[in-house]
């Protein structure tokens, strides 16, 4: 199945895996040693309102990626009952189509004590451009926010 016929179960992932792994690394080592990708469980899926939604949301990120950059072209799955698909596990609010990653903890990771809150917002609007925005303090700080967001765009 290709991985951009199925969608996010949810509207956002964590960025590590339980195994201490971010998704980045994960798609890093993946396209340098490409055989890495067959070692990556086969994601769940399910149908709900006609479309197949995972269950694993955070690698089928890393295969999507995988797919946009030419990697690959199918994967594996395996297909479950939809009564997994629990409404604790189903938050998407957009079918699936994208989720918003929660980068909080990472953006205070790169910035000092001296920011005041922000907010960092990914969304697909209809025309599919994202929106990204940021509220720093100083200039400085200002600089490296919108550096990051520009990072970003270049991730998704």
């Amino acid at each position: 199945m290709k991985p951009s016929e199925i969608f996010y179960s949810q509207d956002s992932i964590k960025e590590k895996f339980d195994n201490g792994h971010t998704i980045y690394s994960t798609l890093s080592v993946c396209k340098k040693h490409p055989f890495v990708i067959n070692k990556i469980p086969r994601i769940r899926v399910c149908q709900k309102n006609g479309k197949m939604y995972t269950l694993d949301n955070r690698r089928l990120w890393v295969f999507k990626k995988l797919e946009a950059d030419g990697y690959i072209t199918d994967i594996q799955v395996k297909t479950v009952s939809n009564d997994l698909l629990t409404p604790e596990k189903f938050t998407t609010k957009n079918g699936g189509d994208m989720w918003i990653q929660m980068m909080t903890q990472i953006m205070m990771k790169c910035f000092t004590p001296k920011i005041t809150p922000f907010e960092l917002t990914i969304s697909r609007t209809t025309s599919k451009v994202y929106t990204y925005r940021c509220r720093v303090e100083t200039q400085p700080h200002q600089d490296i926010a919108l550096q990051f967001c520009l990072m970003l765009i270049v991730l998704i």
